[in-house]
């Protein structure tokens, strides 16, 4: 800024910057709020997302280039969601099961607790990068292309720990199934 007065070019783009945020927040905070409500207790979710955008704030003039913007800011929220874990005494990154309609679409709030608590516990089975796939692919709907930037592998890689996350998930969901079908 200069001395005496105002930039009326620095002031245009900080405009500029807070209307670009405020498009971007406006993008993908929804998504973003269900991605990450899947993952952390209720109690914790916009405390996360807070947190997810207040680092995309401070980092603004870094961003990627526009196509990777998206990706980024989801493994900036996986980041977080990491961090809420660990203060939590949480094993990293213990996330749901979404690959099967059955949680998703539960119609009594109590049936959608009990299967969100289910998903965690079967998907903290998972080897964490098994886990950072289904998570960033199924819930926070990145292509495989995406993800595979944001885990510094190649898309191979993901498709690969894709399959290995939904065979292990469907065999242990199998098995607690055929538990509880026992215990009756």
């Amino acid at each position: 800024m200069a001395a005496g007065g105002s930039d009326a070019g620095e002031s245009d783009a900080a405009a500029g910057a807070v209307a670009a945020f405020g498009d971007l927040y406006r993008d993908l905070a929804p998504a973003l709020r269900g991605f990450i409500r899947r993952q952390v207790p209720d109690e914790q979710v916009e405390d996360v997302l807070s947190e997810v955008f207040l680092v995309v704030w401070r980092r603004w003039a870094e961003l990627p280039e526009p196509d990777r913007v998206r990706p980024w800011v989801y493994g900036v929220a996986r980041n977080k969601i990491r961090q809420a874990h660990t203060q939590r005494g949480r094993v990293a990154l213990g996330t749901e099961l979404v690959a099967a309609d059955a949680f998703v679409h539960a119609p009594d709030p109590a049936d959608a607790q009990a299967a969100d608590d289910r998903a965690r516990r079967l998907v903290a089975l998972l080897p964490e990068a098994e886990a950072d796939a289904m998570t960033l692919t199924v819930w926070g709907g990145l292509t495989s292309t995406e993800a595979a930037r944001e885990l510094g592998c190649s898309v191979t890689a993901v498709t690969s720990r894709l399959s290995r996350a939904r065979t292990r998930l469907a065999a242990a969901l199998q098995d607690e199934l055929d538990r509880e079908r026992g215990a009756r």
